[in-house]
């Protein structure tokens, strides 16, 4: 394998020793777990605006290195 590709085969794992999962205190770990889903809020919600602005300051902003 040359250095500059990464070694990306997986640890095996015995299924035996895997714990089983349908038992009754397992149901109470995952029931309890919470579920977060996508990007976590922020403190403060930005709001969505859109301007109409001249071709003249577009083109300003352009020249000048705004864009």
């Amino acid at each position: 394998m040359s250095a500059s590709k990464k070694d990306t085969a997986k640890n095996w794992v015995d299924p035996d020793e895997i714990p089983d999962l349908s038992t009754e205190d397992w149901a109470e770990v995952i029931d309890a777990a919470t579920v977060q889903r996508g990007k976590p809020k922020t403190a403060v919600a930005r709001i969505s605006t859109t301007i109409r602005l001249d071709p003249g300051v577009i083109e300003t902003f352009k020249r000048e290195g705004f864009s």
